[in-house]
């Protein structure tokens, strides 16, 4: 015995003979098939998992005289046992530093093979490597690598052979490769502009990927990547910085197993662009101060320039633009361009934006040239002043209005008619003239010029006052007064009862008017002064006298409403101008006085009888100021009270059946009605109580209803008033039906079917006069299934009477009964049957069957025809001669099925079975 790769030693043979020749079994263990002589040393094989044995027969041979002797044949064995070889449950592994590895279990095709394995590297950064050595099983190890790089742990399985030879095997590699812990280097923070490119992110560490995320993809940068980060263009459309949080995570690849580490976090903060807000352009006066310019915007800082250093405002500067004092020396506005530039600042970083540019104008001061005074008497026209100067307007002001200029005003002064009120001394108007530049909607003054206007007196006459009187009537003398020293008078309308023309005072008259409209005549006065010789005539003065004349009216008619109603507009005629009235009843509506025509208005009567007022209209003729009344005209207005009812119930009735009266009550004279639905049983209109009727309903599915509105009447003068309407209802449910059952017929015992009425009831009552089948004595809704039962010997039945019933509104109405019958087979019973045993040839009973139920029929069949007994039946089976040609009895098994049938359903009972046998004919064999 030996191992496989073991080196067998040459075998040499000792003996009588001359020559050894040997042949060998299993050339597979490294020896040839056969040979002569010694057998040589050789290596021994054997590749396969199980010991080999190869059997060696040597021949001992004598050669003499070229004859060959051969001696007996001796055997001997060779056993190679095998190498054993290992194997691993899984395969290499690769672990994350920390990470738990897998057991492995180690096998080998070599039965009963004894394994061991050793780690034979262990790295120094390793740990967690407890133990070194084992049989069959590789524990589960929690290793950590302490180095940057990954390492691998070696092990070494080992196989050997059982029994009184050991042959080694195995020498099998296993390694456990542990990846790093990777560690990324921390970025530096970015802080730019937007727009502008960012710088590289190169990662560092000992890590082979590097995933990375970002939280803000708005700035640019993609949601998440992997690997370095390329210069991209910062984005930032918003007017605040806005800053992107970038979480780096360090993966170590290895094996197709990734280990990440600790993530770091860094920064990409991107400032906006600023921006400044409009800025409107600005205009003042020259030597104003201007107004502050705030600056605003998203900008932390704001830089300015200015064009124009002559404005007064300096050539540049920061935030923002000072009060200063406007400057212009010449005739015309000068402008300053300004440009106002933002930078936004943030963690050290600035930003420039677009400049915004506006405009600072300084308007020059005006001036005005002189003006000539000027001198007119009352009531003479002024010559035009036309201004002239630097200004692009003047505005003027007079200090004495009276002279018929107004006290201010823009622009030349056109001429005007001078006034003097006073007739003793001159009237100045002092007028200012200040000039003004305007641009831009600013206005800029100059210094003012002054001029005067004189208006002399005129001599003036007291007006009289007018007259307003009623024919018939006396005016009131008139007495002249003034600074005049003679009055002369003219009358352009002597009807009144006045001469024409005169001088002085004019006496009271009685006042003529014998027409419909008022007569007006007016009289023209003429102050004159007389002094040093000199007449001086005044202005005219002018009065009137008027007489109205006496004033008629046409009578109104009389009107009839209702209460709630609109009372048609009353318009008064007649030669009045206005007409007053009087109401002696105001609760109709209308107020107890008023003047004019009465507007329309909604009646009022809130009693149960009419009410009547009593209209008195006076006519007025106003004339001048001067009411003037005639004769007195008198109508009525009648109103008439709106009619109430009591409440009316609705009701609910089942067709066919009466329903109640209907008496109506309340302050109505009549009451009129109207039915929508006629079909009920009752007229579409009519007036007064409701007689009882006998309530209709043609459908006998659905309630029908009948909406009656009743409008309360008040009858009156002609007029008929309505109150307010009711409606009440009559429904009238309908009689239900049911769709008739048919009977129906089951066996004892077995489950009857669901009866499901239908019809159009809303409910399905029904009463059984026979609970002993198995149902219930009665119930709603559908009849549900039920055993039958019947322990009796005779077909027993039960009365099923259904009642359809309506239900709505709270009343149910019932409809005609249906009535169906359930039937219940009796189960038939067959009585105990006799086994017959006889000879063959001889004749076997009568079978007669009998049972319970009259009318059983009795179905049998025959296993064994061969009886002389046919295979099947349906009634009792008669004699007849027994057969069995056999050497061995014969029994034939008779099953009988007891059925009762009725109404076309059979009921089965219980089968029985009996035996025929037939004993065979003995027979007597001789020998001869």
């Amino acid at each position: 015995m030996i191992c496989n790769g073991g080196t067998v030693n040459s075998i040499p043979f000792v003996g009588t003979a001359t020559q050894y020749n040997w042949t060998n079994s299993t050339p597979g263990i490294g020896l040839a098939a056969s040979g002569t002589g010694n057998i040589p040393s050789f290596t021994a094989i054997n590749v396969t998992p199980n010991p080999i044995v190869a059997t060696l027969n040597v021949t001992p041979n004598f050669i003499n005289n070229n004859v060959t002797c051969s001696g007996t044949v001796q055997t001997f064995t060779i056993t190679v046992n095998p190498a054993p070889a290992v194997s691993f449950s899984i395969p290499n592994q690769t672990i994350c530093s920390g990470a738990s590895s897998t057991a492995v279990n180690i096998t080998s095709p070599t039965p009963n093979a004894v394994i061991t394995w050793n780690a034979t590297t262990v790295p120094a950064s390793i740990s967690g490597v407890n133990t070194v050595t084992g049989n069959a099983t590789m524990p589960t190890f929690t290793l950590i690598n302490n180095s940057p790089t990954a390492q691998v742990i070696q092990f070494t399985a080992n196989a050997n052979t059982a029994g009184a030879l050991s042959c080694p095997g195995g020498g099998v590699s296993y390694t456990i490769t542990v990846n790093p812990t990777p560690a990324v280097a921390a970025p530096n923070n970015q802080v730019l502009c937007a727009g502008s490119p960012t710088t590289a992110i190169q990662f560092t560490g000992n890590a082979n990927v590097f995933n990375w995320s970002n939280n803000t993809t708005s700035i640019g940068l993609n949601a998440s990547g992997a690997g370095n980060i390329a210069i991209f263009n910062a984005l930032n459309n918003g007017l605040t910085p806005v800053t992107s949080t970038v979480t780096v995570t360090p993966q170590f690849l290895n094996n197709n197993v990734g280990c990440n580490g600790t993530a770091v976090v860094f920064t990409i903060t991107v400032n906006p662009i600023p921006i400044t807000n409009p800025l409107s352009n600005l205009t003042f006066c020259n030597g104003t101060n201007s107004s502050l310019v705030t600056l605003s915007g998203n900008g932390t800082t704001y830089a300015w320039t200015n064009s124009n250093q002559n404005i007064g405002l300096g050539a540049l500067g920061n935030g923002n633009i000072p009060v200063f004092p406007a400057q212009n020396n010449g005739a015309v506005p000068i402008i300053g361009n300004i440009s106002v530039t933002p930078t936004f600042t943030n963690a050290g970083v600035s930003c420039p934006g677009a400049a915004t540019p506006f405009t600072i104008t300084v308007n020059p001061t005006p001036t005005v040239n002189p003006i000539q005074n000027q001198v007119v008497c009352n009531n003479t026209a002024t010559a035009a002043v036309q201004f002239s100067g630097s200004g692009t307007s003047y505005n003027w002001s007079n200090t004495q209005t009276n002279i018929g200029l107004g006290a201010s005003a823009v622009g030349n002064i056109a001429s005007f008619t001078a006034v003097n009120a006073s007739n003793a001394n001159p009237l100045i108007g002092t007028i200012s003239v200040t000039p003004v530049f305007t641009n831009n909607s600013v206005a800029c003054q100059g210094s003012p010029q002054n001029f005067t206007i004189t208006v002399n007196p005129t001599p003036t006459l007291s007006a009289p006052q007018n007259q307003v009187v009623c024919n018939g009537a006396s005016t009131s003398q008139v007495v002249f007064s003034g600074t005049g020293t003679q009055y002369n008078w003219t009358n352009n309308t002597t009807s009144i009862g006045l001469a024409a023309s005169s001088s002085g005072t004019i006496n009271s008259f009685t006042a003529a008017n014998a027409t419909v409209n008022s007569v007006v005549a007016q009289v023209s006065v003429i102050p004159i002064f007389s002094g040093g010789n000199l007449l001086c005539q005044g202005t005219p003065q002018n009065f009137t006298i008027t007489v109205n004349p006496s004033p008629s009216a046409v009578q109104p008619q009389n009107q009839v409403v209702c209460n709630g109603a609109t009372v048609a507009a009353i318009n008064f005629t007649g030669t009045a101008t206005s007409y007053n009235w009087t109401n002696n009843t105001p609760g109709i509506g209308l107020g107890a006085s008023a003047s004019g025509n009465i507007a329309a208005f909604n009646a009022v009567n809130n009693t149960s009888n009419p009410i009547t007022a009593t209209i008195t209209v006076q006519p007025i003729f106003n004339g001048a100021n001067l009411n003037c009344p005639g004769v007195s005209q008198t109508f009525t207005i009648t109103v008439n009270p709106t009619p109430t009812m009591g409440v009316i119930g609705n009701q609910v009735v089942c067709n066919g059946t009466s329903t109640n009266p209907i008496n109506f009550t309340g302050t109505a004279s009549n009451y009129a009605w109207v039915n929508n639905t006629p079909g009920i049983g009752l007229a579409a209109n009519g007036n007064g109580d409701i007689a009882a009727f006998s309530a209709t309903n043609a459908s006998n599915a659905a309630a029908l209803v009948g909406s009656i509105t009743i409008t309360p009447q008040f009858v009156n003068a002609g007029i008929t008033c309505a109150g307010a309407t009711q409606v009440m209802t009559i429904t009238v449910n309908p009689t239900p039906i049911v769709t008739p059952t048919q009977d129906l017929t089951f066996c004892n015992g077995a489950s009857t079917t669901t009866v499901s009425f239908t019809g159009t009831a809303t409910n399905y009552g029904w009463v059984s006069n026979n609970p002993g089948i198995g149902s219930s004595a009665n119930g709603n809704g559908n009849l549900g299934s039920f055993v039958a039962g019947n322990g009796g010997i005779q077909p027993v039945s039960a009365t099923i009477t259904v009642t359809p019933t309506f239900t709505a509104n709270g009343v149910s109405c019932a409809g005609v009964n249906d009535v169906f019958v359930i039937n219940v087979n009796p189960t038939p019973i067959l009585n105990p049957l006799a086994n017959q045993v006889l000879c063959n040839g001889s004749a076997t009973s009568n079978v007669n069957f009998t049972g319970s139920v009259a009318g059983t029929v009795y179905n049998w069949t025959n296993n064994t025809t061969s009886i002389g007994l046919g295979a099947s039946g349906n009634a009792n089976i008669p004699a007849f001669n027994a057969i069995n040609n056999s050497a061995n009895p014969v029994i034939a098994q008779i099953n009988v099925v007891p059925s009762f049938s009725n109404n076309n359903v059979t009921c089965v009972g219980t089968a029985q079975n009996f035996t025929i046998t037939v004993n065979p004919t003995q027979r007597l064999i001789l020998a001869y």
